[in-house]
Order: structure tokens, then sequence, then C-alpha cells
């Protein structure tokens, strides 16, 4: 049987290993993501199937504590977003 873990101990554990440096840059680029898509209403359901591949990639990121390649994906979407957007693309 597979461990419980106590986001509380690892919050703790975390703490005393240092500050991540990608952390701040990942916070800003995931706040500037989420006014991008609610600003073009692909934070509504159902979201576009290249989104949703992003969003669970940047997930996978973030759960294996990879926040500096986390970072850079949610960047990636933004350029990405943008230009869909700017080339009047479709939403899928």
């Amino acid at each position: 049987m597979a461990p419980v873990i106590q986001l509380d101990e690892w919050r703790r554990r975390r703490r005393g290993e240092g500050a991540d440096p990608d952390e701040g840059r990942l916070a800003s680029a995931v706040e500037r993501l989420d006014r991008l898509l609610a600003d073009r209403g692909w934070d509504r359901q159902p979201a576009p199937a290249w989104l949703l591949t992003d969003l669970l990639a940047i997930q996978g990121c973030i759960a294996m504590g990879l926040t500096g390649e986390a970072a850079e994906r949610v960047e990636r979407l933004i350029e990405r977003s943008e230009r869909r957007t700017a080339r009047g693309g479709p939403r899928s």
C-alpha cells in the first residue's frame, strides 16, 4: 500500500530546504495565464483539447516539483494562446 502524503509536513520540510527560485516566476505566469484564459472565455467548459493537454502537462510538472519546467510551459502556453487569438484561429 502506498504511503499517504501529509501536505503540511511536506510543506514544512520543503521550506526548510530553501525557497525554489522558480516559484515566483511560476506564480506570475499562472496569474497571467488565468487572466488571459478568462478574457478569451477559455476558462469555461468545454475547453479546447490543446489547452487541456498543455494544462495537464503543467500540472504534472508541478506535481513532480519541476517548477522551472512548469513555468516554461506556462509561458509557452501564454504565447501560443496569444498567437491563436491574434490570427483569429479556431478554439480547438
